[in-house]
């Protein structure tokens, strides 16, 4: 088993970082062959890639891309011109780093899970949530604490029941 990295930003020093979002008007077999051919003729080399697929083939789809030009033998700038002659894209959003060796997704707005808004918080921050918390309130945080767990599984309940439906699924433990 591997771990996911959900963060939407890549550091790496002293590389020459570019990204894009692009949105597939259409998305058809062989489409990632064809852009993925762009990268490898420029030499560009590709660090991150998500790829959001429609459910149905035939419809829009969207990628985001993290990219890195330090050994290529394009710029960003002709990179970006190439692929937005490819006749499936619709939309090129171009990601550019505030800070050499730092880019982030600033495009991507926002994050949800499913039909859901969704908040990406780290161990280091949680842990100043809930850890934390005591020192400064007392043993009311506890109680704090409780009822905020409590509350969110009321409501992933709600979401998970919704969603049980949809999929016509009667048996509450399958």
């Amino acid at each position: 088993m591997t771990s996911f990295n959900v963060g939407r930003f890549i550091v790496c020093p002293n590389k020459k970082l570019y990204g894009i979002l692009v949105k597939i008007k259409e998305v058809k077999p062989a489409f990632l062959e064809k852009l993925a051919s762009v990268a490898a003729e420029g030499n560009v080399d590709v660090l991150y890639f998500f790829y959001l697929k429609p459910l149905n083939l035939g419809e829009a789809g969207w990628s985001l891309a993290f990219l890195d030009f330090t050994e290529s033998n394009i710029t960003p700038k002709k990179f970006v011109k190439q692929i937005k002659q490819l006749e499936f894209l619709e939309n090129v959003i171009e990601l550019k780093p505030r800070i050499k060796g730092f880019l982030a997704d600033e495009a991507s707005f926002p994050l949800v899970v499913g039909e859901n808004r969704a908040v990406i918080i780290r161990d280091v921050g949680l842990k100043g949530l809930m850890f934390n918390i005591r020192r400064h309130v007392g043993s009311g945080a506890e109680a704090f604490l409780y009822f905020l767990g409590f509350e969110a599984g009321v409501e992933f309940a709600k979401e998970h029941k919704r969603l049980a439906r949809l999929l016509k699924i009667k048996d509450k433990l399958k």
